[in-house]
This record gives structure tokens, C-alpha cells and sequence, in this order.
């Protein structure tokens, strides 16, 4: 049997910026560590692989979820026979583009710990939404990039959906502070948005702090605050359109309009008003 990994997909990611591959049977480059700056959802049908996810050692085995953002390091050391998986890959242009336009939720979890386990009903919900992106996928219907973000978008929600659910105690457990921070960020984003305020949540000077957060996760404790003010941002823009810009600004806990305005647009390079539209269709 000729086994094949994603990099025997590498033109048709970059043409369709959104696919769906099935013939998956290995991870490349068994010999080397590997970053793909493709954003990644993988879902395993059988057998087991062992590899390494930023040094640390992960085993993925049947029903397993994972989610690998771009330009993180996985290293390969094993793979059963019976080893397969599906893949949604999004190209880095594509997810660049999308990165305005769509929530890629709770980042900072996935990028912590990129897998979890599926029941069998879930692992069935999962492949029938797969199941339709690729019956688009492999169609040249006029709509298909439009049709392929939206079921990415429902795929990601539904995943989201059942990590929570099969979260356990020992899950949450605080084992880290980065967890820590994250739950902090999550209770408190709408009031607080200094480093000091989570620093001395935790009886830290605001910089050991930061330079704790950096080392656990590879980015600052303002990059997450920013980044969850900004995923919550998008997702009131799209869902309460019974909310202006200025509300959105408030309940969000800026100082005015402006400052978010400006926020908005240096983290996505488009306006609140512009993304709303977006999402609406209505321009470009």
C-alpha cells in the first residue's frame, strides 16, 4: 500500500484553499519534526499514530479530534498499519483571509492541547458535516468557497460544542497558569483589559507574569486578551444585530467607540461596520 500524508495534497490545498482529504495514512516526515502553515482539522477513523506536539508526547487513536493551527511543530514516530484519517485543511492564504472573517474559536485551548476524544454519536455528527464539505469540495457549483466557509464555520462551532461537553474535572483541573489566565480572560474580558489586573489576579509582578504566559503558550498575556476581546467582538457583531457599534464598544468594556474602532481594525485591518458587512454579504 502506498501511504500518503498531506503534502501529497499541496497543489490542490493551495488552488481550492479549503479540502477536504481522505487518503490520509501517515504524517509526514517521519525523521524530522514538521510545521505545516496549512490550519489543519483533522478527525482519526482507526488505528493509532505517536508523535510529539510542540516536544510534548501526544498518541492519537480512533475517534480523536485535532486541530493544529498553523506553524506548530509535530513530529511523527509511529503509525499502526491501520492508521487513517480525514482532514479539513485550510491553505495559509485562506486562512489568513478568513482569520477577519470567522471566529477560529477557543485558539488558545486547541493550541495548548490540539485533541480530544469523540463518543461514538458525536464522531457520526462530525462526519456527516465532513461528509457534505466534501460532496462541495469535489463539485463546481459557483458558490462552493462561499458554501465550504460555512460549513467550516458550523463544523468548528459543533467541535467546540462537544469539548465542552466531554471536558472533565480532571480537564480543568488548574495544572498551568496559562489555564489559569485563560479562564480569568473568559470572566473578566468585559471589565479588565490590562496585563496588571490578571498579574495581580495571581500575586505576580505584571512582567514575571508576561513572561511566565510567553513561555507556556508561545505568545504574550496582552496577545490573549486582545485575541479573546476580538473573537468575542466578531462574534456579537454577527449574532446580535440588534446591537450598534457603540453598544457592542460598551458591553465589551472600551472606553468609547473610537478606541474599539481602532482596536478592531489593527488586530483584523478592517473596521466593526466593515466586518458586519461582510458577514452580511452586503460588499466587499
Amino acid at each position: 500500500m502506498i501511504r500518503k500524508n498531506i503534502d501529497h495534497h499541496a497543489d490542490r490545498i493551495n488552488a481550492n484553499g479549503i479540502v477536504v482529504i481522505d487518503d490520509i495514512t501517515e504524517l509526514p516526515i517521519y525523521d524530522q519534526p514538521y510545521a505545516s502553515k496549512n490550519y489543519i482539522f483533522g478527525i482519526n477513523h482507526s488505528g493509532t499514530i505517536k508523535a510529539e506536539y510542540n516536544t510534548v508526547p501526544i498518541q492519537y487513536k480512533a475517534h480523536d479530534v485535532s486541530i493544529i493551527y498553523p506553524n506548530h511543530v509535530i513530529w511523527a514516530k509511529e503509525a499502526s498499519e491501520d492508521f487513517g484519517i480525514t482532514l479539513v485543511v485550510v491553505a495559509a492564504k485562506t486562512y489568513k483571509e478568513l482569520s477577519t472573517r470567522v471566529t477560529f474559536r477557543n485558539r488558545f485551548q486547541y493550541e495548548q492541547n490540539p485533541s480530544f476524544h469523540l463518543t461514538d454519536s458525536q464522531y457520526a455528527d462530525i462526519m456527516s458535516i465532513i461528509r457534505a464539505m466534501r460532496t462541495i469540495d469535489n463539485s463546481d457549483i459557483p458558490s462552493r468557497i462561499p458554501l465550504m466557509v460555512s460549513l467550516l464555520d458550523v463544523l468548528l462551532t459543533l467541535t467546540d460544542y462537544f469539548r465542552h461537553q466531554n471536558e472533565t474535572m480532571e480537564d480543568l483541573a488548574p495544572q498551568r497558569l496559562s489555564s489559569r489566565f485563560y479562564q480569568a480572560i473568559v470572566d473578566h474580558h468585559r471589565e479588565h483589559h490590562s496585563v496588571s489586573f490578571y498579574a495581580d489576579k495571581f500575586f505576580l509582578s505584571p512582567k514575571y507574569f508576561s513572561d511566565i504566559i510567553k513561555q507556556e503558550t508561545g505568545h504574550s498575556a496582552k496577545y490573549w486578551i486582545a485575541s479573546h476581546l476580538i473573537t468575542e467582538a466578531k462574534l456579537l457583531l454577527n449574532s446580535r444585530r440588534d446591537l450598534n457599534i457603540q453598544q457592542i464598544s460598551d458591553m465589551l468594556g472600551y472606553e468609547d467607540q473610537t478606541s474599539f474602532s481602532r482596536h478592531f481594525k489593527k488586530m483584523t485591518g478592517i473596521s466593526p461596520t466593515q466586518f458586519r458587512l461582510l458577514e452580511s454579504g452586503l460588499t466587499k
